[in-house]
């Protein structure tokens, strides 16, 4: 089997993986966590593979290709694959991805290890559980393939959209709970509170509260997803646009897309191009998510809005290979380089 067979082969049997869990969530909850948290780790892997097969193996240092292609290895952990991910590939998951998966690991491995009844009031609060899970975990997975890895994804993007179907049941389970807290939201609403229709479950549920200037956070009522969303003007037509979670929306009115560095322009408190804007280091560049010239003061905060992550002063610092500022942790910047170049040691190989 070739490399690219391979990567056809393990992206079709994570898929599979992730339909079966879907449609065993009425009669078999406790398969369904199972076989979802089996398709979430296969794209992790997926991923890997599309940078280098090597990357998939526990210790890469004692990769063999022949053995590669016939599944005789040891495949990497979760933890692994989340680290390769981040400083190897340079497209990893945010800490709250990474907890959401860990947490489905968890799941599963109750699941594994102890008896779940899946008849009676206990199945039916054991599916209720299932349900904000798996919506949950379908939202970022649904993120990271479609949106963050589209180019390396895109071949199976029809296949992945059918897949929103299938959370029908899952989405009736979670209509009931909303539902019985109409009520409460109502009341919520009155007394002044900002809600707004979650991405993930899609119910009017998600409450926001503010952090500074038009960034809010906000978490749901029916299934928990938390979010982050800043609010701007479309640059073409004005009317308000809404990011969630990343810098990247589609103005209703007119059909502008927005991008995270054109969004870093219409909210930065200063002015760009003038000595004083420079001299406090900004634009800089985001390390969490890579972002270009994407962290602005903003509220007279230093903001990111790609990644919508906020740094104090002493985050920023200048890269001691290339003299970029960088928003973040930057460790032996001068062997191996910032966002933006890779070091010493990246010069040296070129």
């Amino acid at each position: 089997m070739s490399h690219t067979n391979h990567m056809e082969g393990l992206v079709n049997n994570a898929l599979d993986f992730v339909e079966k869990a879907f449609q065993e969530f009425l009669p078999a909850p406790k398969y369904s966590v199972i076989h979802l948290y089996a398709g979430v780790e296969l794209f992790l892997k997926a991923r890997l593979l599309a940078e280098h097969w090597a990357l998939v193996i526990a210790k890469p240092q004692e990769a063999d290709l022949a053995k590669f292609l016939k599944g005789d290895f040891q495949s990497v952990t979760l933890d692994d694959a989340a680290k390769r991910l981040d400083k190897i590939v340079g497209s990893g998951l945010t800490p709250a991805e990474v907890e959401q998966v860990r947490s489905l690991g968890r799941h599963r491995n109750q699941m594994m290890h102890f008896y779940h009844d899946a008849t009676g009031p206990a199945g039916e609060a054991l599916r209720r559980e299932v349900a904000v899970e798996q919506l949950r975990a379908w939202h970022t997975l649904n993120r990271l393939l479609l949106d963050r890895w589209e180019d390396v994804f895109k071949p199976w993007a029809h296949r992945i959209s059918q897949l929103d179907e299938a959370l029908k049941g899952h989405r009736d389970y979670l209509q009931v709970r909303f539902d019985a807290l109409k009520p409460e939201l109502s009341a919520k609403e009155m007394a002044g509170a900002r809600l707004t229709v979650c991405t993930s479950c899609g119910h009017r549920a998600d409450e926001l509260m503010g952090l500074f200037g038009a960034l809010s956070s906000g978490q749901c009522h029916v299934c928990g997803q938390p979010s982050v969303q800043l609010e701007a003007p479309c640059p073409s037509c004005a009317q308000a646009l809404t990011f969630v979670d990343e810098g990247f929306a589609t103005c209703n009115g007119c059909g502008r897309e927005v991008e995270p560095e054109e969004l870093a322009s219409l909210i930065e408190d200063g002015e760009p191009g003038t000595k004083h804007y420079f001299e406090g280091g900004l634009p800089g560049h985001c390390i969490g998510c890579d972002g270009i010239r994407t962290v602005v003061l903003h509220d007279n905060e230093r903001l990111c809005a790609s990644c919508f992550s906020f740094y104090d002063a002493e985050s920023m610092s200048q890269c001691a290979w290339c003299g970029e500022v960088n928003a973040g942790r930057l460790q032996d910047s001068f062997l191996t380089g910032c966002v933006v170049c890779n070091g010493r040691l990246g010069s040296s190989i070129d």
